[in-house]
């Protein structure tokens, strides 16, 4: 019975100290900003409301980003998940947005 508590416990601490994840998949637009200060800074995107995602991409993405400090893109992503350090999203596409337009 002690040790069946104890798994339980446990089980409950693990999965309450883990990273949560909020999506599986989707797709957010907004604006590509570079944060944080150097040599530390990372790719961001910042969405109308003011919710700001830090960005995991591969090195060819993420440098295309920086490069678009600045442009509204939609940016497709695998992975939403939230940490101490706020939003992520893990991307795997990218979408700049034309002039004028919105979503």
């Amino acid at each position: 019975m002690a040790t069946r508590v104890l798994l339980v416990a446990i089980t409950f601490i693990v999965v309450g100290c883990s990273s949560s994840k909020e999506a599986g998949s989707g797709a957010i637009t907004g604006i590509i900003q570079v944060i944080g200060n150097e040599p530390f800074t990372t790719v961001a995107i910042q969405r109308a409301d003011g919710t700001m995602y830090r960005i995991s991409a591969s090195r060819e993405i993420e440098q295309r980003l920086r490069a678009m400090q600045g442009k509204t893109m939609e940016l497709r992503y695998s992975e939403l998940s939230s940490s101490p350090e706020g939003l992520r999203i893990v991307v795997k596409e990218l979408k700049e947005q034309k002039s004028g337009q919105s979503k």
